[in-house]
């Protein structure tokens, strides 16, 4: 469950069915796979979500930042890993990624992927106090590394999601 903690959620709130739409595309837009590859073998898959980019200009080329959970990564040391974005962005297929930031497994389960090449407009969060405990919520991911699934859930705290704009 903690691959779609780290994809594109959103809060559901009062919206209307249009903007409800708007809301998923825009979570949609800012999700993408990881693939971990060995010898050219695919050894994990897992979520991740955009959370910052950066355009090409002067002297910089472009970049995305992806979170994702370290244990994608954990007991795969040499393995390539490759992000594939989602939704408009799915058509430049797959990039190579580094790992930026490693947390732990057993503490902060979380790594930060730069995949050069590529600027995607990252998720927006909500501030805490947007978020109200048993609001409903919209998740995107790819669970157990299968097809993108979007999920409806109720919000059990209050932390920090992608905002409603």
């Amino acid at each position: 469950m903690l691959g779609l903690a780290v994809a594109g959620c959103a809060t559901v709130g009062t919206i209307g069915s249009d903007d409800r739409q708007t809301v998923i595309d825009r979570i949609v837009a800012a999700s993408a796979k990881v693939t971990i590859e060995q010898g050219g073998r695919r050894v994990g898959t897992g979520s991740g979500v955009v959370v910052g980019a950066q355009a090409e200009g002067a002297g910089t080329e472009a970049v995305s930042y992806v979170l994702t959970a370290v244990h994608l990564l954990d007991g795969k040391d040499g393995a390539e890993i490759f992000v594939r974005f989602t939704g408009e962005n799915g058509v430049w297929g797959k990039f190579s990624a580094t790992v930026s930031f490693r947390g732990n497994a057993g503490t902060l389960d979380l790594a930060l992927l730069r995949v050069p090449g590529v600027a995607v407009p990252p998720a927006s969060f909500a501030d805490g106090d947007q978020v109200r405990l048993g609001e409903e919520i919209l998740v995107v991911g790819f669970p157990w590394g299968k097809r993108l699934g979007l999920f409806a859930v109720i919000a059990f705290t209050a932390t920090p999601i992608l905002a409603q704009e």
